[in-house]
């Protein structure tokens, strides 16, 4: 789950607000733009990261995420073609098939589940301060549905990039992929331990430490629409000069090393779809590093 471009989107915030704007939102994201060895593998005209890989006659297929903002109709066509001919899918982790409807049916509700019962928050734990109206003019600039304000804490500092993406469409190729393989009902792999999934509940209390009014007095409207839609634009025309193991405090390399046994053995054996955050991809221990290691050729689809 994972991180942009720091210094474009730190804007002054503290450890605390920052940590948990990556910890709550989502399992996110890890999306840093620098440059890597492993960036000659992003090409132009190759859709968004995404590679296939073989072995040994089998055959299946890994994509790169940013989580949100982005729909596998952003894409090629070959990604979703790659999705529904594979029989097994492979997440960092599988969230419930209830929290995956609702992701789509009733964003707020999604947002109260995944705390309640993923993080196992209660909503007496929330603060009772209220954000200042300046704040609350900020969430509706982008895009926060007024009809919501009256349930917005100053805790909620995740909401500054929930609210950039549209309550009334939203989207994720990872929840996408996810909701393919229930209503097909085939395999879904989570890559990460519980031991892992622990931590991130373990940890959710820093969320506590934000402060909704202080993170959005540091930027303007327009500072926050420009910084998303430029990662999406980014995303989507491919242009990163490439992504670096920045995440110590995420246990990027950690993850995926844990990773890298489990993913040799479906790989070998099964057709299947990887969808992980692109951040888990490239550099030494990277994903496609660490799998050709593994004797795997993973080579960009046209």
């Amino acid at each position: 789950m994972t991180p942009r471009d720091f210094d474009s989107f730190n804007f002054g915030i503290t450890l605390a607000e920052y940590d948990c704007m990556f910890k709550l939102a989502t399992y996110l994201l890890t999306l840093v733009v620098i440059t890597s060895p492993m960036s000659a593998l992003a090409r132009d005209n190759v859709s968004p990261y995404f590679y296939k890989v073989t072995k040994n006659g089998s055959v299946s297929y890994l994509l790169g995420t940013i989580h949100r903002n982005v729909s596998l109709s952003d894409l090629s066509p070959a990604i979703t073609d790659a999705l529904h001919s594979s029989d097994v899918i492979a997440v960092e982790v599988q969230f419930s098939e209830r929290m995956t409807q609702l992701f789509f049916e009733n964003p707020w509700k999604y947002r109260e589940t995944f705390e309640h019962d993923f993080l196992g928050i209660s909503s007496d734990q929330r603060t009772k301060e209220l954000p200042s109206p300046e704040t609350l003019r900020k969430l509706v600039a982008l895009n926060f549905p007024q009809k919501l304000l009256g349930f917005v804490r100053n805790d909620m500092c995740d909401l500054v990039a929930d609210s950039r993406i549209d309550f009334g469409n939203p989207r994720s190729v990872d929840f996408e992929v996810l909701k393919h393989a229930y209503s097909t009902r085939k395999a879904i792999i989570q890559l990460d331990s519980e031991s892992i999934v622990k931590d991130l509940k373990a940890n959710s209390e820093d969320h506590f430490a934000c402060n909704l009014n202080g993170f959005v007095s540091r930027a303007s409207v327009e500072e926050l629409q420009e910084d998303y839609e430029q990662m999406r634009s980014d995303y989507l025309g491919q242009n990163l000069m490439g992504l670096e193991d920045f995440g110590l405090e995420l246990d990027i390399v950690e993850r995926n090393q844990f990773w890298i046994p489990r993913l040799s053995e479906i790989l070998t054996n099964r057709n299947t779809f990887v969808a992980v955050g692109v951040g888990h991809l490239y550099g030494n221990n990277g994903v496609i590093r660490l799998l050709q290691t593994n004797g795997f050729n993973v080579t960009p689809v046209d």
